[in-house]
């Protein structure tokens, strides 16, 4: 994390000096430095894109290496109107689905260069169990020992062991009823596919895509580092979706269709397919806001 903010304070300095040498030197040679500005900016945008794609490529070396354990759980939403998720490490994917049960697929993959005790691993995989259970109208989803569902598995495992070397991935086939959507995850990947609702993303390092969705109510996407990736169909006239990257890219496709006011702002990095500040598509309507503060925007690319 300081590499990552000392090459990004290095970078501000250059494109500072840049821009001091194009107001000095002239029209011509300050459209030259604008050009430098903008590589110097594309690099310094990739910044966040790589610390993402870092924490991914640990995840897939950890898949390629590594061992899994994986099972199932289902239960009916019954009067659950969401669903929320804190997780440490892993990736979650969510499908829709028909009817009013939702699917979980657990699968924990364990790092061997971490994780080298053949007992320890069959004790953890004896004891993990995934629940769901009903809190003030949202399901919470939590892997944890099955004789303690208050406590995360690996919370438990660090206690019990001295090491919780291991990640756990969920793909989730969400029933419709399941219309608000709350997950925070550290390290990984989320992905949501074809849902429809209100949804609040929080993710440390890694990747956010939202495919083909349809937002319904309030909505907000936060990356500390990482990219974000939305293909929206649809938004609701009182609806709102707010994205932003501390360190990292948005990319944000929106059906030729919506009616909707788009809000786009960068500290540092470009913006194509889009005015920079407040512009209305399709006459306007709900409220759209992509904001990053050292990475790129790109509108329906």
């Amino acid at each position: 994390m300081e590499d990552l903010k000392r090459k990004q304070s290095m970078l501000a300095v250059k494109i500072s000096s840049l821009l001091i040498f194009a107001v000095l030197v002239g029209c011509d040679a300050a459209q030259n430095a604008d050009e430098a500005v903008n590589r110097e900016l594309d690099k310094l945008a990739e910044i966040g894109n790589i610390a993402g794609e870092s924490a991914i490529a640990i995840s897939d070396q950890v898949k390629r290496e590594g061992k899994e354990f994986e099972w199932t759980t289902a239960q009916e939403a019954g009067a659950a109107e969401g669903l929320v998720i804190d997780h440490a490490v892993g990736n979650i994917e969510l499908i829709a689905a028909s009817g009013n049960e939702i699917n979980v697929k657990t699968t924990v993959w364990f790092n061997e260069s971490f994780f080298k005790n053949d007992n320890i691993r069959t004790q953890v995989t004896e004891q993990a169990a995934t629940s769901l259970t009903l809190q003030d109208g949202m399901l919470e989803l939590r892997t944890h020992p099955r004789d303690d569902s208050g406590i995360s598995l690996w919370d438990w495992s660090q206690k019990q062991f001295g090491d919780s070397g291991f990640m756990i991935d969920y793909v989730i086939e969400v029933p419709e009823a399941l219309q608000n959507i709350r997950i925070k995850n550290d390290v990984g990947k989320v992905r949501v596919n074809e849902l429809k609702g209100a949804f609040e993303l929080q993710l440390g390092a890694g990747e956010v895509q939202l495919n083909q969705t349809e937002i319904t109510g309030s909505s907000r996407i936060v990356s500390e580092a990482g990219s974000i990736k939305l293909d929206i169909g649809q938004i609701d006239p009182d609806g709102s979706l707010t994205a932003n990257t501390s360190a990292g890219s948005i990319t944000a496709a929106f059906a030729p269709s919506m009616k909707y006011t788009l809000d786009t702002e960068t500290e540092l990095g470009q913006i194509t397919g889009a005015s920079r500040g407040q512009s209305d598509v399709n006459g306007g309507g709900a409220k759209i806001s992509l904001t990053t503060s050292v990475g790129s925007i790109k509108v329906n690319p």
